[in-house]
């Protein structure tokens, strides 16, 4: 992912963002991207590690729109079907 990321012209990334919450543990976005003035959260979602996500997955992803522009998740499936990542995750920030 930080290889195709670095094949993007015109982005600034951080890997690992910390989103502070007031009263609770801290959200850990996988990747924040920056393009001109929009912040965008995304996320890679590995089959094995998400395959019980459930509605909590649904109030992350609300709770992260609040920080930010947009909010992309990737499962593992889709990145390893784009034959061009960088491509693809350049279309998904455009």
């Amino acid at each position: 992912m930080e290889a195709a990321l670095c094949d993007i012209p015109g982005i600034v990334w951080e890997r690992e963002y910390a989103v502070e919450r007031q009263g609770r543990s801290p959200y850990f976005v996988d990747f924040v991207i920056s393009v001109g003035a929009r912040r965008i959260a995304l996320e890679v979602n590995g089959s094995f590690a998400h395959r019980h996500d459930d509605d909590t997955s649904s109030l992350r992803l609300d709770t992260l729109l609040l920080y930010f522009d947009d909010v992309i998740v990737l499962t593992e499936a889709e990145i390893q079907a784009a034959a061009n990542l960088s491509h693809y995750i350049q279309q998904l920030i455009s």
